[in-house]
């Protein structure tokens, strides 16, 4: 009876640890995840949005990543015609991912294009050009679902913006 029992107990602790390390692996990978990140270090002029000349003078915009099973796809603002919108980038999207332990990196394929290299841990984005630091932004892991409403506030915010400075305009 007594061993019975002790190979129930084990088989329940084998059981549980399994579903344990599924849960965590799964959590841990970035497929189907996606990062809100604010700027930490971008110089003057850098360029986050296609309509760079309404930003230029307000705090830089947060840019969303959003990862599927095998690319990163990067959402940032864009302005046409006075109206703010979440726009997926073109340049910077489909890019195909690698990871390892401690980092997430894309791009860098040429001397002269982007490599973007996430910290797992710290989830600090930095983007290098010719391996010199071009940008560092602090980023914040989100579901899927969530992705979609934080782009939208963050949407919602520079229109607020942009409305304020459209007050009193004849046309």
């Amino acid at each position: 009876m007594t061993r019975k029992l002790t190979q129930l107990v084990i088989c329940a602790f084998e059981i549980g640890l399994i579903l344990f390390v599924g849960a965590w692996t799964a959590w841990a990978s970035p497929s189907g995840n996606g990062l809100i990140c604010r700027c930490e270090l971008c110089p003057p002029g850098h360029q986050t949005s296609t309509n760079t000349l309404i930003f230029r003078h307000w705090p830089q915009p947060s840019i969303g990543l959003l990862f599927s099973d095998d690319a990163v796809n990067y959402f940032g603002l864009e302005i046409k015609r006075d109206i703010v919108s979440v726009k997926k980038e073109t340049v910077w999207s489909n890019m195909v991912y690698s990871t390892s332990p401690d980092k997430i990196i894309w791009g860098g394929k040429t001397r002269l294009s982007y490599k973007w290299v996430i910290n797992r841990k710290t989830l600090l984005l930095s983007r290098f050009l010719e391996n010199e630091l071009v940008v560092r932004r602090i980023c914040e892991a989100v579901s899927h679902r969530e992705f979609s409403n934080r782009m939208e506030e963050i949407r919602a915010e520079y229109q607020t913006r942009l409305n304020k400075l459209l007050i009193g305009n004849k046309i």
